[in-house]
């Protein structure tokens, strides 16, 4: 993965997804870029998480055991600090619908996995400017 020059600095990104392979994967990637990362196996874990740790990039799964992906991105949203933190799906779900969905619960991208290198690096590209709405 070839960083693009904007993003020398290190972002903190929070990874939720339930799948465990899928999660440390993605979490080793983007360390070994230089990137802070959380990564935790629940919608629950991640609202715990940001109470005390604010991310610049959200990567959530959707389908959740427990709280799902898209109540956790409207619990997120909630919450004032998180105003500029871009919330991404990551899910096998890719149909229009899932995507209304998404767009519904204030998530800025949607990504259906396995999602590619270049598709990590537009993300990361994008964080920081979260689109208006």
């Amino acid at each position: 993965m070839h960083l693009p020059a904007s993003h020398d600095q290190p972002r903190r990104v929070l990874i939720v997804d339930d799948d465990e392979d899928f999660l440390t994967t993605l979490a080793d990637l983007l360390r070994h870029y230089g990137h802070e990362v959380l990564a935790v196996g629940t919608g629950e874990a991640a609202l715990a998480a940001t109470q005390d740790w604010v991310p610049h990039l959200v990567l959530l799964d959707l389908a959740m055991p427990g709280l799902n992906g898209y109540d956790t991105a409207l619990a997120l949203r909630a919450d004032a600090r998180l105003h500029d933190t871009m919330i991404v799906a990551v899910s096998g779900f890719g149909s229009h619908e899932e995507r209304d969905r998404a767009a519904a619960a204030d998530i800025d991208l949607h990504l259906v996995k396995p999602i590619s290198l270049d598709e990590m690096e537009r993300v990361l590209a994008l964080t920081g400017r979260r689109p208006a709405r």
